[in-house]
């Protein structure tokens, strides 16, 4: 009876075949287990459970394919009926329980789209089995994906992450991914799941292509139709969706995956009270400078360096290191300023930051992740780039990565900049630390365009030495390791506070430069975030200043340092702290230079409003809000309604006001 029900009848080589297969999916899952297993530290009461699962799915999946009667309907339609269900379940469970973070009703709208994608891919290809697998695969594959880009980068996958796939790629190399037992059960479930597709595949309208894809197209219109609807004010209010939390991970976990992503893709809402009336009223009120006839020679040259990862931890609890980090830059007095950056990212998309310095713009009024480049910038907008062009400078963007990142070859000269220099153009024995060209490189190229440059420079230089991920593979690399003391076993946070003291080293070299030059030279350095948890959070336990979701507490993970220094005497000054949508303004008024009505009108706001970011804005008492609490205040709203006129409406621009007048 049971040869009958499990073994072929005759041991041919194909059975043979067909029965060694039979053990594939268990193999699959067990791999992924034992693969598991070196990561994991200790396992708990819940993990036990996960792991015993794991097992019997890697059982019953052999099992199941070892059968051979075909399997009661019941069981089939039941299967195939639960398949988009379990799919959501699943997807959701690699990061968190849904049944206890989802409202009902929010858990019944996600339904309703993976049973609409089950239903349109079950008439597209005839055959239950497909559809099982699709439903299955696809689902936990952008899970996984969006849990280990949440772990390098603090949020989800985002919609506009899609047009960023090559500049994944190209760091990708750099992280560790460390897998988990949830991790491994869900892959685990999924194999099952395909298995038991497999097994209790149907046919459906067999010999009836005509109305099968005459259905596949009513069920696909109806699923587009419901992902519009998903975006709508209505639904969003109807179903007190989660679109307002200045953390993006805490929407999707309320939300679901499939409904936060289609929230977060709908950004080009206007503001309420928004009217060109009211932005003819600012335009006039701020009125651009004049530019002046002085010699070009007069004007200093403008070096901009937002240098990849640069912070001091220091502002999330007071730790030792073994050596000072920042040696130089400490000891930076004379024709220097220095404060805190309020950055809008933390632990990657970088873009933003140099987004908010260049355009005057803040991300607290975009939706959370968004990624500005490929969402905003597609035709020409004034910029800092564009001012200094006015003003007779060479302008130059330069980055120590690949021109296609971030779309930066196609934004740079649509933000005006003249020349572009990425690492395309840099030496082909270009010094590399881990994998990265150095600071050191990076400046040695910025002095030599500032020598080749016959007009007074302008250049925002990106460099990429202290990229993540941190792994502790020191090696003989670092010519000074580092450590924190009490965690020097650390490697994550010995690898990356050795790169903070290799940043101070590689900027000593280039102030020395320009301090032997005879033009007027004024160079800004900043951050554009904290590295990822890797390296803070051992740091904060350390310190025992855990950060929570309290935005008194939680801006602190949003700070990153700024140095401007002159080779030339000058009193600088500017606010100790203030976000990076004020600090070219600031720059140009510390400069001497001519300002903008918008950069005017930023420098009054700033007086009310020192921080606004994606996370917070402080008010003129230095109280921390939720910049989700921004609407309740007139002041920001009509910024909001500023922005929206630079970024979204184009067309009816007041160019006026973010230009220099000639």
């Amino acid at each position: 009876m049971l040869k009958k029900m499990f073994l072929p009848d005759k041991f041919s080589f194909p059975a043979l075949l067909k029965l060694v297969c039979c053990f594939i999916p268990a193999a699959l899952i067990e791999l992924a287990y034992r693969y598991t297993l070196p990561y994991v530290n200790l396992i708990e009461g819940g993990e036990r459970k996960l792991i015993l699962l794991i097992h019997a799915a890697a059982l019953l999946s052999t099992l199941l394919l070892l059968y051979r009667p075909r399997l009661p309907r019941l069981l089939r339609y039941l299967s195939i009926a639960a398949a988009p269900g379990v799919s959501f379940f699943l997807m959701e469970y690699i990061t968190h329980f849904a049944p206890r973070d989802i409202s009902i009703p929010i858990i019944i709208l996600n339904l309703v789209l993976y049973y609409l994608l089950g239903l349109f891919l079950l008439f597209l290809f005839g055959r239950s089995s497909a559809a099982v697998a699709i439903v299955t695969i696809f689902p936990v594959c952008v899970g996984f994906i969006s849990y280990y880009v949440m772990q390098f980068r603090g949020n989800p996958l985002l919609p506009w992450d899609i047009g960023s796939f090559t500049t994944a790629m190209g760091v990708v190399s750099n992280y560790t991914f460390l897998p988990t037992i949830r991790g491994a059960f869900v892959f685990a479930i999924a194999i099952f799941q395909v298995v038991l597709g497999i097994k209790c595949s149907e046919r459906v309208l067999g010999g009836k292509l005509p109305l099968r894809l005459s259905l596949s197209a009513a069920v696909c219109a109806l699923l587009v139709g419901s992902c519009f609807y998903v975006r709508s004010d209505h639904c969003i209010r109807t179903f007190s969706l989660d679109n307002t939390s200045s953390d993006v991970s805490v929407v999707y976990t309320r939300n679901g995956f499939m409904v936060a992503f289609l929230v977060s893709s709908n950004y080009g809402r206007a503001p309420e009270n928004y009217s060109l009336d009211m932005i003819d009223d600012f335009a006039s009120a701020y009125p651009s400078d004049q530019i002046s006839t002085q010699a070009d020679e007069e004007r200093p040259n403008v070096i901009v360096i937002m240098n990849e990862s640069y912070s001091d931890l220091r502002v999330l609890g007071d730790y030792e290191t073994s050596e000072p980090l920042f040696p130089f830059i400490d000891s930076l007095e004379e024709n220097t300023a220095k404060g805190w950056a309020h950055v809008s990212v933390l632990g990657g998309n970088t873009p933003n930051s140099e987004f908010e310095f260049l355009t005057g713009l803040t991300l607290g009024f975009l939706p959370q992740g968004v990624v500005a480049y490929p969402q905003y910038i597609s035709t020409p907008v004034p910029s800092l780039a564009t001012q200094f062009n006015s003003l007779g400078y060479r302008t130059v963007g330069a980055h120590a990565f690949w021109g296609p990142s971030w779309n930066r070859d196609k934004v740079y000269p649509l933000l005006g900049f003249q020349d572009m220099y990425f690492k395309e153009a840099f030496p082909e024995d270009a010094e590399i630390l881990r994998l990265w060209i150095t600071d050191s490189e990076m400046y040695k190229v910025v002095e030599d365009i500032y020598e080749d440059s016959e007009q007074p420079l302008f250049l925002f230089g990106i460099t990429m030495m202290n990229h993540g991920g941190y792994h502790g593979e020191m090696n003989d690399e670092f010519d000074t390791c580092v450590t924190v003391d009490g965690l020097e076993d650390n490697g994550s946070v010995t690898e990356y506070i050795s790169l903070m003291r290799e940043t101070d080293k590689d900027f000593q070299e280039l102030i020395e430069y320009f301090s032997n030059t005879n033009e007027k030279t004024v160079i800004l350095l900043f951050g554009d975030h904290q590295p990822n948890d890797d390296v803070a959070a051992p740091i904060m336990e350390l310190t025992g200043s855990a950060v929570s979701d309290d935005p008194t507490q939680h801006y602190r993970r949003y700070i990153t340092p700024y140095v401007l220094w002159a080779n030339y005497d000058v009193d600088f000054d500017l606010p100790e702290d203030l976000s990076l949508n004020y600090l070219a303004a600031e720059l140009m008024k510390a400069c001497g230079l001519e300002l903008t009505g918008a950069q005017k009108y930023l420098l009054d706001l700033a007086e009310e409003y020192p921080v606004i970011s994606s996370q917070c804005y402080w008010d003129a008492q230095g109280k921390v809000h939720y910049i989700s609490e921004y609407t309740d205040e007139e002041a920001l709203t009509e910024y909001a309604c500023i922005q929206h006129n630079y970024l979204l409406d184009s067309r009816n621009r007041r160019e006026e006001f973010w230009t220099l007048a000639d």
